[in-house]
């Protein structure tokens, strides 16, 4: 899978359309821009819950009894006694400080799940490899797919094939961000439509993101960009 290549099995769903500007520099390639409603779809994660396919993002594993120290002594996120389910932001900064990744992070049971744009997987991958040395870890890609929900969030039950969720703080509309095997992806979204979620595009958690003061990566960033610019 590369960021060129990949096409979300949700692109099949009804109503299903790609960004069809190929210069836009957002992270969209492979998933629905929306579903054939874009306003209403957005409305909708006001008025009930939608969730919205992110699959295009690639997902970081680091494992093993030094993960905390590890992660901690890297990015700008403190991981030292953070408990399962911790979720956050994380930064991977040059030496003047200037922001070269920019990853959401959950904790689990067996370590630190870390989602970056597919764009940023292999640069990202290989600074973490190569920084192990002598520590304990091993940081792998992990097969897992990034789905958000964006509305009453909390009165969904979660699929069992769920492997991780975090809780994210927007003020306007709340989030949660699923992380599911990739293998299980249809089935995950087919169990929250049989529960009354419906799909929305990236265009309605683009809208959201804006609101929310949250940048992406590449439409929002750039070389020069510093941590104050990422909230």
């Amino acid at each position: 899978m590369t960021s060129t290549t990949y096409r979300s099995p949700l692109l099949d769903l009804p109503g299903a359309a790609p960004l069809q500007d190929t210069e836009a520099l957002i992270d969209a390639t492979g998933v629905a821009w929306h579903y054939g409603d874009p306003l209403g779809e957005q409305r909708r994660a006001h008025s009930g819950v939608v969730v919205v396919d992110r699959s295009h993002r690639r997902v970081v594993q680091v494992t093993g009894p030094d993960t905390e120290e590890f992660l901690n002594n890297l990015l700008s996120q403190k991981f030292l006694d953070t408990a399962e389910g911790f979720g956050a932001s994380a930064l991977d900064l040059d030496m003047q400080g200037r922001v070269l990744h920019h990853a959401d992070i959950v904790r689990t049971a067996e370590g630190v799940l870390l989602d970056v744009p597919s764009a940023q997987l292999d640069s990202f991958l290989s600074f973490l490899q190569k920084m192990v040395f002598w520590s304990q870890v091993e940081v792998t890609e992990a097969e897992l797919a990034v789905l958000t929900l964006l509305g009453a969030a909390g009165d969904v039950a979660l699929p069992a094939a769920v492997v991780a969720s975090r809780k994210v703080d927007w003020s306007a509309v709340e989030r949660r961000d699923l992380l599911v095997p990739r293998s299980e992806l249809k089935a995950v979204v087919a169990e929250l439509r049989a529960a009354g979620v419906e799909p929305a595009g990236l265009m309605a958690f683009t809208a959201e993101r804006v609101r929310a003061l949250e940048p992406e990566r590449a439409a929002d960033l750039d070389e020069k960009s510093i941590p104050h610019e990422v909230p």
